[in-house]
């Protein structure tokens, strides 16, 4: 394990617990997307992907890594997409970012992020949502984990995350 991570790891136990909500589908108002983006920062997947969600009427923020200096502005609306600027040189956000990230509370959070990202990881730890879900089990991030096949899709993803938040049947 690499400085980066003992430091990641360390932040993560100073974290406040949180309260976690097991959300009905048809209740939920807000969603967080965490993606990588690509290096041209098009995104076309996670464009549908906001779209569909957006179609349930649900209000969708969308938020990438890309892994260099300068990125554009994203194409969606209510979105944005991180670069190394927005993180220390020990990879964790600046304090600017994680104001923006707490700034909003969201019902549910999306991790599509097919490979561990230090940077993704951190935008999962800090922003406030009642609901995570991703795919990795190492971090302890999540309330809801879904295995999917190596080199699978965010659209895959995406696709599994939906089918099994659609079975979730709250008491509240």
């Amino acid at each position: 394990m690499n400085l980066k991570e003992k430091i990641f790891n360390w932040k993560q136990t100073r974290i406040e617990h949180r309260v976690t909500a097991f959300p009905t589908y048809s209740k939920i108002e807000s969603v967080v997307l965490l993606y990588e983006s690509e290096w041209q920062e098009r995104n076309p997947a996670i464009r549908t992907l906001v779209r569909r969600l957006q179609e349930d009427d649900k209000h969708v923020v969308a938020w990438g890594y890309c892994a260099k200096h300068d990125v554009l502005s994203p194409n969606l609306p209510d979105s944005r997409i991180f670069g190394l600027k927005d993180f220390n040189i020990f990879g964790a956000p600046k304090q600017s970012v994680i104001d923006d990230l707490q700034r909003r509370q969201f019902d549910v959070l999306i991790d599509l992020s097919t490979r561990p990202i230090l940077a993704l990881r951190y935008l999962a730890l800090y922003t406030s949502a009642a609901f995570k879900i991703g795919s990795r089990a190492e971090d302890n991030l999540y309330d809801m984990l879904l295995e999917v096949p190596q080199g699978s899709t965010e659209e895959y993803s995406f696709g599994q995350i939906m089918h099994y938040l659609k079975l979730i049947q709250s008491a509240d």
